[in-house]
């Protein structure tokens, strides 16, 4: 939910092995879902879509409770990453189709705002699925109402949307962005290369949807104010 694929590819070598006779059914699912989603986070589709799909035939045999991450939703992701709508929807759908029934949208909850809005944007015009789609989306506007509460002022409540997008280091990366230390500081401040402080500002760019790192440091400077 964080979208940090840093520190979870940092836990996948803990998931290695071979899986042994008392353990959950569902666990090589769980395991599967895991995998999937670094390499989602990591840009290596193939690898995620192989993962994925394993992962999704796991959850139809064993599914998992609705407080776990559902394997579907980030199928349904990766196959808008590559452009596949039709597809993306066919894998959602069903999802939608459950929480309807009965009433669980955790799953919903356990994923990023934007790839869940992004999913929901894929319901056909007139489709007679919309009533899902406007039920899930009601649904979670009152769940985000409550974290939305807990924010004192609306520039706190940005502030809090901006840093649901980024990773922990990215937002330190921004952080340092905001208060104007060109890369070669901001390197030596966090202890990383430049190289991959650039990466870090990629993605910060991308997640937030910026142009420019002046426009991503507004965005922060404004949600600090």
């Amino acid at each position: 939910m964080a979208l940090d694929g840093e520190a979870l590819a940092a836990q996948t070598s803990l998931l290695a092995g071979p899986h042994r006779p008392p353990e959950w059914p569902l666990t090589a699912g769980a395991v599967e879902t895991v995998l999937g989603q670094a390499s989602l986070l990591a840009g290596d589709l193939d690898a995620a879509q192989a993962r994925l799909e394993s992962a999704v035939a796991h959850h139809a045999r064993y599914p998992a409770p609705a407080f776990y991450a559902d394997p579907r939703i980030a199928l349904a992701y990766l196959h808008l990453r590559r452009e596949d709508r039709r597809r993306a929807w066919s894998t959602i759908l069903p999802v939608l189709r459950e929480i309807a029934c009965d009433g669980t949208p955790g799953r919903l909850l356990l994923e990023p705002r934007p790839v869940v809005q992004a999913l929901l944007d894929l319901c056909p015009d007139a489709a007679p699925e919309s009533a899902l789609v406007q039920e899930a989306r009601e649904t979670l506007s009152r769940w985000h109402a409550i974290d939305a509460e807990a924010c004192k002022t609306p520039a706190t409540a940005a502030l809090a949307e901006i840093a649901l997008r980024l990773s922990e280091r990215e937002r330190e990366v921004l952080e340092l962005v905001a208060q104007g230390l060109p890369n070669k500081l901001l390197a030596r401040r966090l202890s990383l290369s430049p190289h991959t402080v650039k990466r870090h500002l990629a993605n910060i760019l991308d997640k937030l949807d910026c142009d420019t790192r002046g426009q991503a440091a507004d965005l922060w400077r404004r949600g600090s104010a």
